[in-house]
């Protein structure tokens, strides 16, 4: 039995392991992020972006295309994906990048980003989701002025074989792509994910429901010579950029996790107000 992952194996591990996010995991010490969402009705009306002040607003809802970003995450689900499993893995998503980022406050080195990443996926093996597999790599790139939603689409299309996953990837890359650089999401999206010449995110896409439900968590980490940071199409000017990724797919053992969930939505409320926030674009089938 992998170390990284023994919580997952039992259920008093669980609970132990959520009575620890519960002492350690204080707003007052984690100081989660250093700017917020602007609230203004003005402001967010000309907003891509929704922000979601308290876990029971999550709006989850089945049969339609939804993207979030959740912490330095986006969330992409398809439509097929229930509303359980949808409050299942923004709750989660939000706890794991809380925890990690308690952790490794600061990102701005290779092995930092890679500390951060593997905190993020053993936390989803503490709170009831089942590991069922990982890839990681490391890839060099000459291309200059790339850009970082183009290398995240490529590596994705890679790594997954394509489909539905990646056409997830591009439609919430594009939204955000495409966003208006006066938009108030913009500061903040910036400084959660682009720390010094180190851009750190991560796409957590949902598909599938009932059995075949399935969680893949990309992670990725850009160390550059100099970006421009604009929304997710941060331009690299050096003549190379060094790109690190991680792949952990995760099943959910629902009853173990429903047992805790309560207890988590309580922890998770104490972050949600301006690092969780809803996309607009959502579609049908």
């Amino acid at each position: 039995m992998s170390k990284q992952y023994e919580y997952q194996y039992s259920e008093k591990l669980t609970d132990d392991f959520v009575s620890v996010l519960d002492g350690s995991l204080q707003p007052a010490d984690l100081k989660l992020f250093s700017s917020r969402l602007a609230t203004t009705s003005d402001e967010v009306v000309d907003s891509v972006a929704s922000p979601i002040n308290s876990v029971s607003g999550f709006g989850a809802q089945s049969g339609i295309v939804q993207n979030y970003t959740v912490a330095n995450q986006l969330v992409p689900f398809s439509p097929e994906v229930s509303t359980f499993h949808r409050d299942a893995a923004i709750l989660s998503t939000l706890i794991a990048a809380s925890e990690a980022k308690r952790q490794i406050p600061i990102v701005d080195s290779a092995n930092a980003a890679e500390a951060w990443q593997a905190i993020y996926a053993n936390t989803f093996g503490g709170i009831g989701w089942v590991p069922q597999g990982q890839i990681s790599d490391l890839r060099k790139t000459d291309s200059k002025g790339a850009s970082v939603n183009e290398a995240i689409i490529e590596i994705i299309a890679a790594v997954s074989g394509g489909g539905a996953v990646l056409s997830l990837v591009k439609s919430v890359l594009s939204s955000l792509a495409n966003t208006k650089q006066t938009d108030p999401f913009i500061t903040l999206y910036e400084r959660q994910v682009f720390k010094s010449n180190t851009v750190l995110l991560g796409v957590t896409i949902a598909t599938g429901q009932n059995s075949g439900f399935l969680l893949q968590t990309y992670q990725f980490s850009f160390d550059v010579a100099s970006a421009d940071t604009s929304i997710l199409v941060f331009k690299w000017h050096s003549a190379n950029a060094t790109v690190r990724y991680r792949r952990n797919d995760f099943s959910l053992a629902e009853a173990q996790f429903d047992r805790v969930k309560s207890k988590l939505s309580e922890i998770a409320d104490r972050f949600v107000d301006g690092n969780v926030a809803v996309l607009s674009g959502a579609r049908g089938p």
